[in-house]
């Protein structure tokens, strides 16, 4: 699985939010090329500063990144 920023980094009062997105390889396509699968819906938010970062789920709770991992692989994706 593989962790994708689907849209650009925001900074909002000095935080930067940037979106996550969960999507998997299909196949390798001709040209060496691949071929992604993905969900258009976020499943996390990083919220970063110049000094310290949280992460937080679609629900608002507060993640760490071992948490964030296990979205990422959550329902055998």
């Amino acid at each position: 699985m593989i962790s994708f920023q689907r849209e650009p980094t925001v900074i909002v009062a000095g935080w930067e939010l940037t979106a996550v997105a969960r999507i998997s390889v299909m196949k390798h396509a001709r040209s060496g090329m691949w071929l992604f699968a993905g969900d258009k819906r976020p499943i996390a938010v990083i919220c970063r500063s110049e000094d310290s970062e949280h992460i937080f789920d679609t629900n608002g709770r507060q993640i760490d990144a071992v948490e964030l991992e296990g979205l990422m692989t959550e329902h055998g994706r």
